[in-house]
C-alpha cells in the first residue's frame, strides 16, 4: 500500500494540515501555522516534497492528492536515487499523482532564505540581502512547541533580526517533524521538508534558500539538505537553492562584522544559551577568538579560561576544522592552531571504526522505523 499525502479542507489562509494515511491506517495530520499572518496555499507539489524521503525509507510508493508540477514529478526517481545511493535501507520509489496544467508564473514574487540564527542561516541571509525579501523561520523543528519559552524567544529573534535588515519576516510553527518521525528520520528528512514549506508560500515568493551546513566537501557527504537534491526539489513557480557552500570560519568570520546578527547569534543545541561547551560552541568561541570578534559576542559566556573540548564529530566537520587550523596559524594564534592540529590528528587515528559504527547507525535507525511502518500497517 503507499503511503498517501492531502490536505485537510483549509479554514484559515494561514493554517494547513496535512493527512498521512496509509490503507486504513491514519498517521496523523501535520500543522502549519503562519504565526506572521501570510497566507499558506495548499499546493500538492508541498505533498510531494514532504512524503518523497519517507515513502523511500519505508520503501513503498507515494500517493499525492492533487496535482504535482511535471518536472518535479519527474525527478522522483533521480531523487530517491540519491537516497538510495547514501542510505542502505532506502530506496528509489514510484509516485502517484495527477499532473498539474502549465502555469504561468505570478510576477513581482519576492525571495526568502529560512533562517534559524545559527552560523549557516545568518552567513546565508547576509549574502543575499540584496536578492531577498524575506526570512523564514520555523518553529517546532529545533525546539518543541511545548517550550512556550524558548519558542517565544525565537520568534522575537527573527522579528528583531528582519526589522534590523530591511526584510519581511515569516515564522511558521509545526509539529511535521514530530508527526513524520514515527516512520522518517529527521536528520534525512530536513531538507525537502523545508522545501515543501516554500512550496506552500510559492504564490509570495519565487526563490526559496537553504542554507548549508557545509563546504564544497558537502557534495561528498550524504545529508538530508544537500546541494545536488534541493534544487530537485523546484517547480516552475519556486525555485530551491542550497547555498554557502564556504568553511564554516569563513561564516562565522563574515557574521562577527555585523552588529545586529552577533546580538542574536545563538549556535548551541544542547541549552537555551550559548553553553560554551558543547561540540556547536566550543568551534564557534575557537573561531571568533581567532576572528579577534569576542568583544562582540555578546551571546557567548566568556572567552578565558576557555571552555569545551574542540572534537571533530565527522568526515565534514573535519574540513571545517582545517580550515579553522589554517586562520588560526595565519591570526598567529599559535595556542589554538596548536589544540586544533591534535584535535585533527586524533580523529585520524579511528577512521575505519568511525564509519563502520557511522554506517550502522543509519542503516538501523531506517530498519526501525520500517518495522514501526510494518506494524503499525497491519
Amino acid at each position: 500500500m503507499p503511503l498517501v499525502l492531502s490536505f485537510l479542507p483549509q479554514t484559515d489562509l494561514t493554517e494547513i494540515s496535512v493527512r498521512v494515511t496509509a490503507g486504513a491506517r491514519d498517521f496523523g495530520k501535520a500543522r502549519f501555522l503562519c504565526r506572521s499572518g501570510q497566507s499558506l496555499a495548499p499546493n500538492p507539489d508541498a505533498l510531494f516534497a514532504l512524503g518523497l524521503y519517507p515513502a523511500s525509507e519505508l520503501g513503498i510508493a507515494l500517493q499525492v492528492e492533487g496535482e504535482v508540477d511535471a518536472g518535479l514529478l519527474a525527478r522522483a526517481d533521480a531523487i530517491t536515487g540519491h537516497y538510495a545511493d547514501w542510505w542502505r535501507g532506502c530506496r528509489r520509489v514510484q509516485v502517484q499523482a495527477d499532473t498539474s496544467a502549465q502555469k504561468a508564473p505570478r510576477a513581482g514574487r519576492g525571495a526568502a532564505v529560512f533562517f534559524s540564527g545559527g552560523v549557516d542561516s545568518s552567513y546565508s541571509l547576509l549574502e543575499n540581502k540584496g536578492r531577498i525579501t524575506a526570512i523564514i523561520t520555523m518553529l517546532g523543528l529545533d525546539v518543541p512547541l511545548s517550550d512556550a519559552a524558548e519558542t517565544q524567544r525565537l520568534e522575537k529573534m527573527a522579528q528583531e533580526t528582519a526589522a534590523a535588515h530591511g526584510l519581511e519576516a515569516v515564522v511558521i510553527e509545526t509539529d511535521m517533524a514530530e508527526v513524520f518521525h514515527p516512520i522518517a528520520s529527521w536528520m534525512e528528512h530536513h531538507g525537502s521538508a523545508l522545501a515543501a514549506v516554500g512550496h506552500m508560500l510559492a504564490d509570495r515568493f519565487d526563490r526559496v534558500i537553504i542554507a548549508s551546513s557545509g563546504d564544497e566537501t558537502a557534495w561528498h557527504s550524504p545529508w538530508g539538505s544537500h546541494p545536488a537534491v534541493d534544487p530537485l526539489f523546484g517547480s516552475v513557480l519556486l525555485a530551491v537553492e542550497h547555498h554557502g557552500l564556504v568553511p564554516r570560519f569563513d561564516k562565522i568570520a563574515r557574521v562577527t562584522r555585523d552588529g545586529p546578527m552577533m546580538a542574536r547569534l545563538r549556535v548551541c543545541n544542547k541549552s537555551r544559551r550559548n553553553c560554551g561547551q558543547c561540540d556547536k560552541c566550543t568551534f564557534a568561541m575557537r573561531a571568533i577568538e581567532v576572528a579577534g570578534a569576542e568583544a562582540r559576542a555578546v551571546t557567548f559566556p566568556p572567552f578565558l579560561p576557555r571552555r569545551g573540548r574542540l572534537r571533530i564529530v565527522d568526515d565534514a566537520f573535519l574540513s571545517d576544522v582545517r580550515a579553522l587550523h589554517r586562520a588560526a596559524v595565519a591570526a598567529g594564534k599559535t595556542d589554538i592552531a596548536d589544540e586544533v592540529a591534535g584535535v585533527i590528528a586524533a580523529y585520524g587515528r579511528g577512521g575505519l571504526r568511525r564509519r563502520a559504527k557511522s554506517a550502522i547507525g543509519v542503516a538501523w535507525r531506517i530498519a526501525r522505523h520500517r518495522a514501526r511502518w510494518r506494524k503499525a500497517a497491519r
